[in-house]
């Protein structure tokens, strides 16, 4: 005799006046391994797949793959992707594989064969949690890594190199909303590309963020200017970037304090603060003055010597 659950059964799941075997099994899928085969019927499978998909993962290994039609392996892959990898192969056309919902946390790329895969189905894949790395390199286009690095700039490191191109980091940077991607992770000829920054901050007002405040001069706020100066957030994103903010203990005047703010006594100030201020590698080599090269040698001695301009650098150093 099947006890009755106790606990109130889930809203989504039938409650009939009287107990089928189906929504015992709903609430307790492991009592399959105790059932013959010969009441693993198609019925019941249709009726757990109607009104318990969610707890599939549990009992779909005790039917027959057989036994599971199109219409089945759809209702279940919408409400558990990941039973597409317990699905018979004839079974798996890009029709269901696009039942996986837009959204979900877990994508079974591995379960999808190889001849299936095109743009349309990787860009699907990504709305529906699948990274760029989880996909074949053949269905990744320029689309698909664009979509890659809008949801996640580091994904670009696993698109193919044939793939990438300016407008791909261009975006990875527009899109990255803090400025470590392109301190750490944007390559050199692009970081140190003044073009390459202006269309990054063409690209869209949030990429303001993205960008170092060291790297941020007066040509570049603006421009920053001209294409942002009406927007309504712009003031405050000015205040955020400001001498003023970066000059609190503690702000990383580097990365916070946009260079076309810099002035020499701030450069200086920050060079003395014990936490989080400036160093001599931080600073560009067109901020320095001799004040601050010499400030910059008392502070740190010939540590950072290489990053000073040499003409501001004499034999008494």
């Amino acid at each position: 005799t099947v006890a009755w659950p106790t606990a109130t059964p889930p809203a989504d799941l039938f409650a009939p006046a009287t107990p089928t075997l189906a929504y015992l099994l709903a609430h307790k899928p492991a009592l399959l391994a105790r059932l013959p085969e010969s009441v693993r019927t198609v019925e019941l499978l249709r009726e757990l797949a109607q009104h318990a998909a969610a707890s599939a993962e549990v009992w779909l290994a005790w039917f027959d793959p057989a036994q599971i039609d199109a219409d089945m392996a759809a209702t279940l892959v919408r409400q558990t992707p990941s039973l597409l990898a317990q699905l018979p192969r004839a079974l798996i056309t890009t029709e269901l594989v696009r039942q996986v919902p837009a959204g979900s946390q877990y994508f079974p790329a591995d379960a999808v064969p190889s001849e299936l895969w095109d743009e349309a189905l990787a860009l699907h894949a990504m709305t529906a949690g699948a990274n760029v790395s989880d996909l074949p390199h053949s269905a990744i286009t320029e689309a698909v890594a664009m979509a890659a690095v809008r949801r996640n700039p580091y994904q670009i490191t696993s698109v193919p190199r044939a793939v990438w191109n300016d407008a791909l980091w261009i975006e990875a940077v527009a899109y990255a909303g803090e400025s470590s991607f392109f301190t750490n992770d944007l390559p050199y000829l692009f970081a140190t590309d003044e073009n390459f920054i202006k269309q990054v901050i063409a690209r869209r007002f949030e990429a303001l963020q993205a960008i170092p405040g060291s790297r941020f001069n007066a040509e570049l706020y603006a421009h920053a200017q001209t294409l942002y100066g009406q927007h309504p957030d712009w003031p405050a994103l000015v205040e955020q970037h400001g001498l003023a903010r970066g000059l609190d203990e503690g702000v990383d005047f580097a990365e916070q304090c946009w260079r076309a703010f810099w002035t020499e006594e701030a450069i200086l100030e920050k060079l003395v603060q014990p936490e989080r201020g400036l160093s001599p590698y931080e600073i560009p080599a067109e901020a320095y003055t001799q004040r601050i090269a010499d400030a910059c040698i008392d502070c740190h001695g010939l540590t950072w010597l290489a990053d000073i301009p040499s003409h501001f650098v004499s034999d008494e150093h």
